[in-house]
């Protein structure tokens, strides 16, 4: 709906002023002024109300970032009218997304907005409005649009160390290595006599021309970890701690990954699970984190329960909490007497349980994890 800007209401007092003056000094002079201040307004409206009307956007289904970050898929904005479109604006609840001074009739643009996400979370373009202000910027008119795409914003990861790993397997490009031959691999360790099973293209031909028989490539074994993480949705007015949290696992799963890890996370409220084979594409992932909400309710046994009974049964259990609580506490002590590898990563200035023996506590913050000591 077309709105006078504040330039629009000083034009629009002018004429009623003018046109009271013109009233009583009897000035035609006045009454023409009053008429030309008001004509500005009525042809801004119907030519801003017209501008708009025959825009149109089309935007990326998804847009994929991190925290911080500015856009930098373009948005087609395109005029279906004969005539220019001046002084348009696209406009959400986070702010200006851009601004362009002239969309040529029956031509479209590419433009990309300027925004910067700072939260954690996704965003749909349900409150986007499109306005124009022209020709004058006396009157804008504003129009609602329904788009459909949204925006993703991931965690902001940092370097930080690789969480102990369990549950090994052999893994073509893993980082560690195990003590039997493998079939294939990275890194030769020598041949060895061919036998019922293998591969024609494992044999070694410089060896088998020496006349001892047929010889086959070994190589050195590699190996992948498992590690599963499991995290709370947050305490009652304590969202921050939530985000902080998640840049936290994700930052530690980033580091896992790295080290040729398999990851697993889930979180308490929605209990679905992820897994990320080592050297996957890393948007999922963080697709995954931007989605957790924060649920801040009393997390029971049986949702640790449940999210300990969907994790691989070998994989190391990495618990980010937002809070230590008796409930967490019991998890702990449960999947000790199952001798399950345990790391526990509580908020800043939180202090080391005093009974939980042998079990790694981190600290992390915002931008950092720290060992407890």
């Amino acid at each position: 709906m077309p709105r006078l800007t504040t330039t629009g209401r000083l034009f629009l007092a002018m004429a009623i002023a003018f046109y009271f003056s013109a009233l009583t000094s009897q000035s035609s002079l006045l009454l023409l002024l009053a008429g030309v201040t008001l004509g500005c307004l009525i042809i801004n409206f119907f030519i801003a109300r017209s501008s708009v009307k025959n825009l149109t956007i089309n935007v990326p289904p998804v847009t994929h970032l991190c925290e911080g970050e500015r856009l930098t898929q373009p948005w087609q904005i395109a005029n279906a009218g004969k005539r220019p479109a001046g002084f348009i604006q696209a406009e959400s609840p986070a702010g200006i997304l851009f601004r362009t001074v002239a969309v040529p009739g029956k031509t479209q643009s590419n433009i990309v907005p300027d925004l910067i996400v700072k939260k954690r979370g996704v965003f749909t373009l349900s409150q986007f409005t499109l306005a124009s202000l022209a020709p004058f910027g006396l009157v804008k008119a504003v129009r609602r649009l329904q788009l459909p795409g949204e925006v993703i914003v991931g965690p902001a990861v940092y370097l930080t160390r690789t969480p102990h790993a369990a549950g090994y397997d052999a893994m073509l490009g893993g980082k560690f290595k195990g003590h039997r031959p493998a079939a294939s691999g990275t890194y030769f360790a020598g041949v060895r006599p061919f036998q019922e099973g293998d591969s024609l293209r494992q044999v070694h031909w410089k060896s088998s021309a020496k006349g001892q028989g047929i010889m086959v490539k070994t190589f050195e074994e590699e190996l992948s970890g498992r590690i599963s993480f499991i995290l709370d949705n947050g305490q009652p007015g304590a969202e921050k701690i939530l985000d902080d949290a998640i840049r936290a696992a994700g930052s530690a799963m980033f580091a896992a990954h790295d080290d040729g890890h398999q990851v697993e996370v889930i979180d308490l409220a929605r209990l679905d699970l992820l897994l990320a084979p080592p050297f996957m594409d890393g948007t999922e992932l963080l697709d995954f984190l931007a989605r957790i909400p924060f649920a801040p309710k009393k997390i029971e046994p049986d949702h640790f329960q449940t999210a300990i009974e969907r994790v691989s049964k070998r994989s190391a259990i990495c618990l980010v909490a937002t809070a230590f609580t008796p409930t967490l506490a019991s998890a702990i002590e449960q999947l000790q007497a199952h001798h399950r590898h345990v790391s526990l990563y509580l908020p800043a200035g939180s202090k080391r349980p005093s009974h939980l023996d042998g079990v790694p506590v981190f600290i992390y913050s915002e931008q950092e994890i720290v060992e407890c000591p």
